[in-house]
């Protein structure tokens, strides 16, 4: 039988959270999307249910217009980049 541990690891991830790296910056940052800011505490960064992905990667695409140069990540909780868009 499985431990607790093991069955989680084998679950693919059931929320996202989106990161965004500014032209200029060297890493990235998990973003808070109800007011659009970079935040260094993941306690603020917002979730999306897996369900949500295709209307967030379209919302992303749409925010390269504005934020040229900037690169947009959908990772899942665990920190894997799903998603990626430049």
């Amino acid at each position: 039988m499985k431990s607790a541990e093991e069955k989680a690891e084998s679950k693919p991830s059931k929320y996202y959270r989106v990161y965004a790296k500014p032209p200029h910056d060297k890493r990235f940052s998990a973003v808070d999307m109800s007011t659009g800011k970079l935040v260094s505490n993941l306690i603020y960064a917002t979730f999306f249910p897996a369900d949500e992905l295709g209307k967030l990667e379209r919302v992303l695409k749409e925010s390269l217009a504005i934020n040229k140069g900037w690169i947009f990540q959908i990772r899942r909780v665990d920190g894997k980049v799903e998603i990626e868009i430049a």
